[in-house]
């Protein structure tokens, strides 16, 4: 955590919006492949 503080608040502000930016492709993949699961059955 202290890492991500030695950067810049411009190069964090990046760094925060493409980790909350993945948490929504991971959340999305997430329910895409359990419903793929779902309509094999």
């Amino acid at each position: 955590l202290s890492t991500y503080f030695k950067y810049p608040a411009d190069i964090r502000r990046v760094i925060y919006t493409t980790n909350a930016i993945e948490a929504v492709h991971r959340q999305f993949r997430k329910l895409t492949q359990d419903q793929g699961r779902l309509s094999q059955r």
